[in-house]
């Protein structure tokens, strides 16, 4: 079986706004305004022009689809210029929230940190 057939939530493609929050090294705090790849009932796919250390944990927020929680960092990898970083939510996502993402929904916002 595949690493795609054994994923316990379908994947939704959603290209929305997705501000997330998080400590870096040093202790700051650090927000930043993302582009979301895709989204779960169990957590969502980012783009962000920096890494976020794996095991972090972030603040996430989708006004769009009435979405706010805290996720763990459980994939991070460079894609080109950017980090694409795996998202675990602490909490499942609401069939509410993801019954608005019917049709892929997409904003035209660049990524930017803070």
């Amino acid at each position: 079986m595949s690493q795609k057939d054994s994923r316990r939530y379908r994947r939704i493609p959603y290209l929305g706004v997705v501000r997330v929050g998080w400590e870096d090294a040093q202790g700051y705090m650090k927000y930043a305004q993302t582009k979301c790849v895709d989204i779960s009932a169990g957590g969502l796919r980012i783009e962000l022009p920096e890494p976020i250390p794996m095991g972090s944990y972030v603040t996430v927020r989708a006004d769009r689809i009435n979405m706010a929680g805290r996720a763990m960092v459980r994939y991070k990898a460079r894609h080109g210029a950017k980090f694409i970083h795996g998202l675990e939510l602490s909490q499942r996502l609401r069939e509410q929230a993801l019954a608005a993402l019917g049709e892929p929904v997409q904003d035209d916002v660049p990524a930017s940190v803070s």
